[in-house]
Parts: structure tokens; C-alpha cells; sequence
């Protein structure tokens, strides 16, 4: 009987296939949208107790398609109509119950806000309780607040143990090697803030009550209309009844009469409602016009508040700027004191003309360190008052350590210098940079090297950024010769090299799928001229030099590619990899900060075709696949930081490089390789292939080893940034794992044939 069952669901799974197929392209669009991934509640099972009773359990909340969720009789709100009352409704009772994965996807909504201000705090609280209990999604979500300080108290050490123990790393002696940065933020006054958001709400509940108040009007003039036609209907039956009155027809009489009667009650009826509509109008004009008052008020109050906010920074930022010329000045005066005293000494000065100008030195460092003082409290003052961003600087190698709260990398031979490769942002225009009070060239794309002598075990580094508004920002960290310190310096350390290969040739990484789309000719925009050949090449590499099982969709529609993304998901296992290649335009929603792909069939001046990358995110957090990459050579909005992936220190032993492979490949990963972040790339300038496809490509087919996901972005950036600059574009590559995705401190490997 059972498989009968099967065969009858196969063959109408076949029958909705065929169908489908014959669709015309507006109306497969249309039904792309069953492929979004929606909150979905199944019916109860019936169970039986044995022969005594029958019940029928809870609903079970799962995140599936809706035509999925549709075909298993689910209850769901529509992919677009979805909110956080929605949400809540599916997963609260399981969060409050206990369910680790439930109170997750609880602190996800209040994350993301769904349609409300994202609530930080509770997101927090929701994601502690499912870390409390091992849950390394809810470790790393709650790790990037602390890293951010969304709803908590700011920490790196807090972010970094969390990290730590999402990827295994926590109990074992690798240290958890990742990136830092500090953010680009702005410095904006809380209490301004919370003013400014409850004059948008005041606003807000104005507009609706204005709304209101003329509904209520336009009823009330339409009652009061209708009540006129009656009393005139009314008037006009009681003078027919008196003139059948004079002509004594007794049977008219009685019927106008009744008629009278109901047109009494029709009109006392609505008197009564014009009365009440009179009294909820007179309510609704008072309740409006207290909360224009309380607007007006309120507005003057932020607009005072903003003057007296805009002022004092000014005078703060004079003063500081007058500060630190005053403090220029003592520091110039101090080094031709101390030149001077240096010559001084080797024609053998007197000593009490040396007394003298050390303790004028003294005297200069006081103040210098009182100028100091005053700078650093001004600065918090401008900081505290807001108003400007401050630049953002990024260390992309060597990887740190967290030792003691400072970043810390850990070096395993002697050396004299250490190179540091980074990256700074600067959205006012980057006036200096400096690392140990060294200026320092930066290129077009915000990149630095610098070269740092070591002269102790434990050297510390100082990087500064500058903007054109007299914002800084600084980032520090140690080099750390370590138990390296300790070793013969007369004698050439030569550490011994492990190949990756003794290490992973012997290691299952399970199987490999790719989808790789290609968008040229674009029915409705300007088309493009490389995305199918860089497709091609992708999609041939992957296959013949790294094993994977590739799906080639070339001009895609949006259909074709979430239904593409839709049977990947239903057919790939826990065990498996997935890497999703794209190549096409890309479009933000500066609205939301929402980035898209754009199908061959979307219309630039309409959202409709368009392929969000949140709903790409949604589809790929309800997959169960262990690893997923996504390579993206267009935009892709929604990425965490570098800090939350655990890197290999260099020099690691091969039993320690054992250890953090089986820990990459134990935890979920989710990331993706954008080839510039939200910025406009390039189509082209690669030869046949775009700049970043052309980088990818070379990438991957120079490799003879074991490649992981941030190895594999750090050689594509090489590549493309020089590329990139000769065209005047600044096009600087991004990898991170994905918000939201399910990512749990993996990792993507390419394992080469």
C-alpha cells in the first residue's frame, strides 16, 4: 500500500513539474515565490494511546519553502507579508519551552527587527539562553554583539572566548587566530537619538490620527446626509397621511401609519450615531491637536538640543585642534632640546647648563603629557557629542591571538621586522596614517603595508588614522616573539614546514556541488559582456580540478534560480558542500542597505524580478549542508566581520593543523567572497573574464594543496586590487561569514583532485 502512496506523490510531483514547465514567464515568476522560505506551522499528528484514547500532538514549527509548508497542510504568512509578530507567533512557545534552535531564531527576529527598531537587548538575552546550552549558532550571533556593542557592553575578550567556543577551539591549545578591526561608526548622542525617534513616532501617530479624524468626518457628513433624506421621507409620508386621513381611506391610513413608525426608528437610529460619530470626532480633534502640541514642543526641543549639541562640539573640535598645534610645538621644542643636549654632551657641556635643560625637559614633558590629558578628554567630549564618523581601520594579516585582552600575534621564528598588511576607511577622506608614530603611504583602496622592527619579546604596535575632519582612530596590538625569543640568535632558525597533504589526504570532506550562474543578456538593462564566459571557466575548474558536481544555469530568470537553489536544498545532505557562483549586475535598495541579484528578466526601475540576498541567506540557513560558500561578483548585503572566523597560525605542528581541520569541519560555515563589497565592479578588465573572475579562476587553478576559504580571498584580493586601481576603480574584495545564515565557525576547504 505504502508504495502505491509513494508512486501516486511522485507522479502528481511530476504531473505540478510538467505544468510548471509550460508556464509563460510572467506566471513562472509569479511562482518563484513559493521557492522563499517561510516560518511554517505543521498540523499535529494523531496519535493513539494504545486502545485507550487518541490525541493529537503540538504543531511543529519548521523553516521550509512555502510550497513545501502549502503541500504539508502548514499554516504560514507569506514570504512578503512575514513581520516579527508573525515570526514570534511560530517559534515563542518552542524558545519558551526550552528549544535551544527556537530561542535562536527568537533572537534573530529581534535582531533583524522584521518590520520594527531591532531590539539589541532582548536578541541578547535570547541568544545567552540558547548559548548557555551549547548552541554555537547562538554563540557566534551573540559573540558579533558583543564584538559590535549591540545591546551589551562592548568586549572583545567577551567576543572572542565566544568565538572560541562556537568553533571547538575553546578547550584545546590552538589559539583562535582571527582578524581585528575597529568599525566605522558614528559618534551620535544617545538622548538626541531617543529624541529624534520619538518625534518620527509623534509624526507617525499624528499622520494616523489626521487620517482617522477625516474618515470619522467623511462618515459623519455621510450619516448626516442620510439622516436629512430620511426626515424628508418621513415629512412627505406624514402629509400623505393626513390627506388620506381627509378622504377617509381606512387601509392607506393603517400602511402609512406603519411606514411612519419605521421611519421614526429609522430616524431615531440615526441620530443617534450622528450624535455618537459628533462626540469620537470632537475626541479624535482634541487627541490630534495635544499631539501636535506635544510634536511642536517636542521638535523645539530636539531643534535646541541639536544647535546647543552642534556648538559645543565646534568649540570642542577648536580646541582641540589648537591643542594639538600647542602640543606640536612642545614636542618640536623638546626634540631640538634634546639634539642640543645630545651635542651638548659630546663637547662635554657644563653640568650646570645640563641641570638647566633637563629640567627644562622635565618641565616640556610635563606638559606635554597635560596637553595629552586635555586632548583625550576633548576628543570624548566631540566623540560623546557626536555628529561625525570616525575612520575604521582593519588588520588583514598576520592573524591575532587574544592574550590577556590585547591582540596579540604570536611569531615563531626570530625576526628583526614583521610586516603588517591592513586596510583603513575614511568617509571624509583620509588626511594621515601611522603605525608607531611613523606616517605611513596609503593606496587608492585604503591599503597599507608596514614594516615593524622587533627590539624586545613582546613589541607593541600602534596604528592611527586621521580623517580630513580631524576624526582619529586607533588600533593597538603586540608582536610577540614568544618562547621564539629564547632561541640561539647567532644561528639560523629553520622551522620544519608540514605539508598540508599529511595532514588532509586522508580526511573525507564529503562531496562537492556547485551552482554557477551566468547573466549576459539581460532582457529589460543594459547586458553584459563577460558573466557567461567567467561562468563557464568557473564552472569547468571546480569540476576538473576539484571534483565538484556542477549545475550550470547560463542567463537565468528568477524563477530558474530560486528554483535551482530550492532542489539543491532538498537534495543535498548534512554531509555535503555547496559553493553558489554569481555573475550578473547587482542592485542595493539604499532604502533598507538591501543588496539584490538582478535575472535576466528584472526591470531596473522595479523590485519585482529582483533577487534579494536576504532571501538567499533565508534559503541557505534551511539547508542542511555542512559547508556553503557563496562567490559573489556583484554585491551582497548581510555579511558579519573576519573576527568570528578561527584562522591556522603560521609554524602550527602537524598534529595541532589536524586538530583545527577536524574543528572547521565539524561546525556549519556559511560564507561568502564578494568581489567588492556594495561597490559598482567591473565587467571586464580581466582579459575574457571581469577582474574578479579572472582572480578567482587564477586562484584556484595555481593550487596544488589543501585551500580554505580565507586563504583562497586573501590570494584573490592580491590579484585584483592592482588590476582594479589601473582602471581607477576601487574594487577591494570581501570574505565573511554570513548573518543569519547558520553559520557555526567553519570553514570552506577546496580539495584538489
Amino acid at each position: 500500500m505504502k508504495k502505491y502512496i509513494v508512486l501516486g506523490v511522485a507522479l502528481s510531483l511530476l504531473v505540478a513539474c510538467a505544468g510548471r514547465q509550460s508556464l509563460t514567464s510572467s506566471q513562472k515568476s509569479k511562482l518563484a515565490d513559493d521557492f522563499f522560505i517561510v516560518d511554517c506551522l505543521l498540523p499535529g499528528e494523531v496519535r493513539n494511546l494504545g486502545q485507550i484514547a487518541t490525541y493529537v500532538t503540538a504543531r511543529r514549527a519548521v523553516k521550509v519553502s512555502a510550497l513545501e509548508c502549502g503541500r504539508r497542510g502548514g499554516e504560514y504568512a507569506g514570504y512578503k507579508q512575514s513581520n516579527y509578530a508573525t515570526a514570534l507567533k511560530t517559534w515563542m512557545p518552542r524558545a519558551e519551552s526550552g528549544d535551544a534552535t527556537a530561542q535562536v531564531y527568537v533572537g534573530e527576529v529581534f535582531e533583524k527587527g522584521m518590520g520594527i527598531t531591532p531590539d539589541y537587548k532582548l536578541a541578547a538575552q535570547w541568544y545567552r539562553r540558547a548559548a548557555d546550552q551549547g548552541n554555537s549558532r547562538a554563540q557566534i550571533n551573540l559573540g558579533f554583539l558583543y564584538e559590535k556593542g549591540l545591546g551589551v557592553k562592548q568586549s572583545r575578550e567577551k567576543s572572542i572566548a565566544l568565538y572560541k567556543k562556537s568553533s571547538g577551539l575553546a578547550d584545546t591549545e590552538i589559539a583562535y587566530a582571527s582578524t581585528i578591526k575597529t568599525e566605522e561608526k558614528k559618534a551620535v548622542n544617545k538622548e538626541l537619538d531617543l529624541l529624534r525617534t520619538a518625534l518620527k513616532n509623534n509624526k507617525y501617530e499624528t499622520t494616523v490620527l489626521s487620517s482617522q479624524l477625516e474618515k470619522t468626518q467623511q462618515q459623519l457628513a455621510n450619516e448626516k446626509t442620510d439622516l436629512k433624506v430620511t426626515r424628508q421621507l418621513l415629512q412627505q409620508t406624514e402629509d400623505n397621511l393626513q390627506k388620506v386621513t381627509a378622504d377617509n381611506d381606512n387601509e392607506e391610513i393603517v400602511r402609512l401609519q406603519s411606514l411612519v413608525k419605521q421611519k421614526q426608528i429609522l430616524l431615531s437610529k440615526q441620530e443617534g450615531k450622528v450624535a455618537s460619530l459628533d462626540d469620537k470626532y470632537d475626541l479624535k480633534l482634541i487627541e490630534l491637536m495635544q499631539k501636535m502640541e506635544a510634536m511642536q514642543k517636542r521638535s523645539k526641543q530636539v531643534s535646541s538640543e541639536l544647535e546647543k549639541n552642534q556648538s559645543e562640539k565646534n568649540t570642542a573640535e577648536l580646541k582641540v585642534l589648537e591643542l594639538q598645534t600647542k602640543l606640536m610645538k612642545s614636542e618640536q621644542q623638546l626634540l631640538a632640546i634634546e639634539a642640543k643636549h645630545r651635542k651638548g654632551l659630546e663637547g662635554m657641556v657644563p653640568a650646570a647648563s645640563a641641570m638647566e635643560q633637563a629640567s627644562l625637559i622635565a618641565k616640556l614633558e610635563k606638559e606635554k603629557a597635560k596637553f595629552n590629558q586635555k586632548i583625550a578628554k576633548l576628543e570624548s567630549t566631540v566623540e560623546r557629542q557626536g555628529g561625525g564618523s570616525k575612520p575604521s581601520i582593519e588588520i588583514i594579516d598576520p592573524p591575532f591571538v587574544l592574550v590577556r585582552g590585547t591582540p596579540t600575534v604570536k611569531l615563531r621564528s626570530v625576526v628583526k621586522a614583521r610586516d603588517i598588511f591592513g586596510k583603513v576607511k575614511a568617509s571624509s577622506g583620509l588626511m594621515a596614517l601611522m603605525v608607531n608614530d611613523k606616517k605611513r603611504k596609503v593606496d587608492k583602496q585604503g591599503l597599507f603595508q608596514a614594516s615593524v622592527k622587533l627590539t624586545k619579546s613582546e613589541t607593541p604596535v600602534k596604528v592611527v588614522a586621521i580623517d580630513k575632519n580631524g576624526a582619529r582612530e586607533s588600533l593597538d596590538f603586540i608582536l610577540s616573539l614568544g618562547q621564539a625569543q629564547r632561541l640561539n640568535r647567532n644561528t639560523e632558525t629553520k622551522l620544519q614546514v608540514t605539508k598540508f597533504e599529511e595532514t588532509w589526504n586522508t580526511i573525507d570532506f564529503g562531496k562537492y556541488y556547485a551552482l554557477v550562474i551566468g547573466n549576459n543578456d539581460y532582457q529589460k538593462i543594459p547586458k553584459l559582456d563577460t558573466p557567461i564566459t567567467d561562468a563557464k571557466k568557473v564552472a569547468e575548474v571546480l569540476k576538473s580540478q576539484y571534483g565538484f558536481e556542477t549545475k550550470l544555469l547560463l542567463n537565468g530568470t528568477r524563477y530558474e534560480i530560486l528554483s535551482e537553489l530550492n532542489e539543491l536544498r532538498s537534495r543535498l545532505t548534512e554531509k555535503d558542500n555547496l559553493l553558489v557562483y554569481y555573475a550578473g549586475h547587482g542592485e542595493l535598495d539604499r532604502v533598507n542597505m538591501r543588496g539584490h541579484w538582478l535575472p535576466v528578466d528584472a526591470d531596473g526601475d522595479n523590485t519585482a524580478n529582483w533577487v534579494s540576498t536576504v532571501a538567499i541567506t533565508d534559503i541557505l540557513n534551511s539547508m542542511s549542508v555542512k559547508h556553503i560558500m557563496v562567490v559573489s561578483d556583484s554585491c551582497y548585503s548581510g555579511a558579519m566581520t573576519r573576527s568570528s572566523l578561527a584562522r591556522l597560525e603560521a609554524g602550527q605542528s602537524q598534529g595541532k593543523k589536524s586538530q583545527w581541520l577536524k574543528a572547521m569541519l565539524k561546525a556549519k560555515s556559511r560564507t561568502v567572497l564578494t568581489s567588492g563589497g556594495l561597490k559598482p565592479v567591473m565587467d571586464g578588465g580581466g582579459g575574457k573574464y571581469s577582474v574578479f573572475a579572472n582572480a578567482f579562476i587564477k586562484a584556484l587553478e595555481n593550487n596544488n594543496s589543501l585551500l580554505e576559504g580565507q586563504a583562497l580571498y586573501r590570494n584573490v584580493s592580491s590579484n585584483i586590487v592592482a588590476i582594479a586601481a589601473d582602471y581607477g576603480i576601487e574594487q577591494v574584495p570581501e570574505y565573511a561569514p554570513i548573518r543569519h545564515a547558520g553559520h557555526e565557525s567553519g570553514e570552506f576547504f577546496f580539495v584538489p583532485k
